[in-house]
């Protein structure tokens, strides 16, 4: 459900402008309401320590560096590392986790927290 609450909180123009036409509110008000939504779904994703996944319910698990490379030089990227996963389910359920270390230990413990015994 967050998954896709997002998703619908991404205004391209057309989305901005309907919205505008629907509402009959300013481009600012739709800007600003649009952010206090998305802050409001971030929130509730970031406090849910749910599981997903279940029996036979596939649940994909993907690491990623969120960062930027220092003075545009180079490999090393400056930034952290996060944990990520989402079920391939009616519901969409996703978590996100920023992890210090990278290690085997790291992902085995996020991966028995956050995904369900059952999953594929």
């Amino acid at each position: 459900m967050y998954l896709s609450l997002i998703t619908c909180c991404r205004t391209t123009l057309l989305q901005h402008t309907s919205m505008q036409l629907i509402t009959g509110c300013s481009s600012a008000t739709i800007t600003h309401f649009a952010g206090l939504f998305r802050q409001l779904v971030a929130n509730e994703v970031e406090e849910d320590e749910g599981q997903i996944g279940g029996e036979n319910v596939i649940a994909e698990i993907d690491e990623s560096k969120f960062g930027k490379r220092k003075y545009h030089r180079g490999h090393h990227v400056e930034g952290a590392w996060v944990i990520g996963g989402v079920e391939r389910a009616v519901e969409r359920r996703v978590f996100a986790e920023i992890v210090e270390k990278r290690d085997a230990a790291t992902l085995v413990d996020v991966v028995r927290r956050r995904v369900a015994p059952g999953s594929g």
